[in-house]
């Protein structure tokens, strides 16, 4: 998980590269999915499918204000490198992987990596949850232009359980990776013990 630190930043689309660089990131992760295009019967098909499917996650060590991220499951798979400005994005991730656990939700936690922007669309309803990442090519997210990069449906706990796990790598190496001045934001502890007591009790029920 970790990644030696480059020297001094200079420019942000240069730490953009080093990030991608970094993980061997393609420009751009994932299969592009425009569910407005597809038939119904291969929706459903594609859903049944990713049920069966573990979900992988994990986070590198943040460099000069970006961070990249890898999802995987069964063949699908989004790597990418994202931005700490203009959303606190890791802060509101954690929150809404603890609202998942609890409640029937649909939340959004939004990424940047200028101009372009991701969507993680989370939805939990009774036993289930999912996750849908949507691409936009800017901030403004004009109705019908997204296109999916993802999608992972599961039990809550099959689904919160990997993040958990990813996020829980990153806190443990705050400190080597000089986490706050290379996120250029401190690590979410407070959420993250609320989410550790969540994913505890989840397990007990």
């Amino acid at each position: 998980m970790r990644r030696e630190q480059n020297g001094h930043c200079r420019a942000s689309r240069a730490c953009k590269a080093n990030a991608r660089a970094a993980s061997a990131l393609p420009e751009r992760g994932g299969g592009k999915h425009n569910e407005a295009t597809t038939p119904r019967t291969q929706i459903v098909y594609d859903r049944l499918k990713h049920m069966s499917e573990k979900l992988r996650v994990s986070f590198n060590s943040p460099q000069c204000g970006w961070m990249s991220f890898e999802l995987r499951a069964g063949e699908q798979s989004l790597i990418d490198a994202v931005s700490y400005t203009p959303y606190d994005s890791l802060h509101d991730l954690i929150r809404a992987l603890s609202k998942l656990l609890v409640d029937d939700t649909e939340l959004t936690v939004k990424w940047a990596y200028n101009p372009d922007e991701l969507d993680f669309n989370f939805r939990a309803s009774g036993d289930e949850a999912e996750l849908e990442v949507k691409w936009y090519k800017n901030h403004l997210r004009v109705a019908g232009t997204g296109e999916r990069r993802f999608f992972f449906q599961g039990s809550r706990l099959d689904l919160c359980h990997p993040f958990w796990k990813a996020l829980r790598d990153i806190q443990s190496d705050t400190e080597v990776d000089e986490f706050t001045r290379n996120w250029r934001r401190e690590f979410p502890e407070a959420e993250m013990k609320r989410l550790t007591e969540e994913i505890k009790a989840f397990k007990l029920k």
